[in-house]
């Protein structure tokens, strides 16, 4: 009979984990969204159409680079709730509107971080910016230091120093976890893994309800696109393929050794086959789908998107398989009320 996984291969994994997409992934978005910042500020200096495309790519990048890394849902990017900060989303009630319509009331404000310390968390990050960014009215509201531009600025700039505040938290996150039992944190490797498998156990089911079934709806007629996410800057698709991509990386793509790897060690081979090969036809089915845009969803998207829905169903009851026979007590879904 093969044995569970021990605390040297959980440590072993912790490490690889933390040390090859989680630190170097948070490195990459204080990078890219201190681009963002510099790009903002200077569109604001020169309003034209070549320098709006150049922020938002910008954007896009520093939007990426979130996805890429939103799924490590604990730890420094949960104090003071800057995960919701960074992206306030689903925003159900579409309270992000009307908080950045009252941000943009008085021209006299300073966005500055005493003004975002008070704010609502719809106003500081990815959303708010982009509503600013990608709308019909720019570059010409985003002109002369306008209230727009000068608020683009501030949230640009939050989001910047907001991603290199969790990147510079996380070499102490990093010592906690992978001194399991010498802390008051943690007593067993294992308890630190849970952290880091709850969130590539869950993230399936969020993907699938939030950034699928809510745009769909039940019928073709009843989809409502606007509910997706990143749909005004045409990425909400590429969206959903950073996150695939992200996840996968995350069951086998750390070495020298990954989830997969400790599945197989566990006499699982046919599972850790079938996850690995799930991930890849996921990530297949995406890659096939063109990008909406201006919420011109057609038929086929639609079923596509259905397509993936149920690929993403069975990966998630299948995770949750290999996490049982890991030993890993998920507990309590954090996602839950999402």
């Amino acid at each position: 009979m093969a044995a569970a996984p021990t605390e040297q291969d959980w440590q072993q994994l912790n490490s690889a984990i933390i040390d090859q997409q989680v630190i170097p992934g948070y490195q990459q978005l204080a990078q890219s969204s201190a681009q963002l910042a510099a790009d903002t500020e200077q569109l604001c200096l020169q309003p034209d159409a070549q320098q709006l495309q150049v922020t938002q790519a910008s954007y896009r990048q520093a939007m990426q680079d979130w996805q890429s890394i939103k799924h490590i849902n604990f730890g420094p990017v949960t104090l003071l709730m800057r995960n919701f900060s960074l992206q306030y989303w689903p925003d159900k009630r579409n309270s992000g509107a009307s908080h950045l319509r009252d941000a943009l009331a008085d021209s006299s404000v300073e966005f500055d971080a005493e003004f975002f310390s008070r704010m609502p968390i719809s106003v500081k990050g990815f959303p708010a910016l982009e509503r600013l960014l990608f709308n019909d009215t720019v570059p010409n509201s985003l002109s002369d230091m306008s209230v727009e531009c000068r608020l683009a600025q501030g949230i640009a700039a939050y989001i910047q120093q907001t991603a290199v505040d969790i990147h510079s938290e996380w070499p102490s996150m990093r010592e906690r976890m992978l001194t399991a039992g010498e802390n008051n944190y943690f007593d067993l490797h294992a308890d630190a893994a849970t952290l880091l498998m709850k969130s590539l156990a869950e993230s399936p089911e969020a993907l699938r309800d939030n950034k699928i079934l809510a745009p769909l709806g039940n019928h073709y007629d009843r989809a409502r696109w606007q509910r997706s996410e990143s749909w005004r800057s045409d990425q909400s698709i590429t969206n959903l393929r950073t996150n695939l991509a992200a996840l996968h990386t995350l069951y086998s793509g750390t070495a020298p050794i990954s989830v997969k790897a400790l599945l197989l060690k566990s006499d699982e081979p046919a599972l850790a086959e079938t996850l690995e090969q799930q991930f890849i036809a996921v990530k297949e089915q995406l890659n096939s789908i063109d990008e909406v845009e201006q919420n011109n969803l057609s038929e086929m998207q639609y079923q596509q998107l259905l397509d993936v829905a149920d690929g993403l169903k069975q990966l998630q009851t299948d995770l949750n398989t290999a996490m049982y026979l890991l030993n890993i007590q998920l507990g309590f879904n954090s996602r839950d009320g999402d």
